[in-house]
């Protein structure tokens, strides 16, 4: 692929990767790699209920178990990091959009009530 592609990739998993920024992942609704972020007093603030759930399985090496609902945010995840890389979206705009269909995914699911997703992730 194109140089330009490639440090655009790069970028990508820096902001991603770095930890003063994982905070702001936090506060976009995405969900954030780091345990120290997912164990954030921001994250507790925001009332994410599955980051302890997250930070449990980094802290213990578990494989992500399976769920139907996590196969189809992983198409999300992927569709959104394309829309990134080909400059069609803000990573924020994406981020934003990778949260709302999360979300959505763990109300289809039963896994989560609507009243549980805060309001900046609800569908429209």
């Amino acid at each position: 692929s194109s140089q330009k592609v490639k440090d655009q990739t790069w970028n990508f998993i820096k902001f991603y990767l770095d930890r003063d920024r994982n905070e702001r992942l936090i506060e976009l609704g995405a969900q954030p790699f780091r345990i120290s972020a997912l164990n954030h007093p921001k994250a507790l603030e925001l009332n994410r209920p599955y980051y302890p759930y997250l930070a449990d399985a980094l802290e213990n090496a578990w494989a992500r178990p399976y769920d139907p609902e996590y196969a189809v945010v992983a198409q999300v995840i992927g569709r959104e990091l394309m829309n990134i890389l080909m400059d069609r979206k803000t990573i924020e705009s994406a981020l934003h959009d990778v949260a709302v269909e999360t979300w959505d995914q763990f109300v289809k699911s039963g896994r989560f009530q609507e009243e549980d997703v805060p309001e900046e992730y609800r569908k429209l």
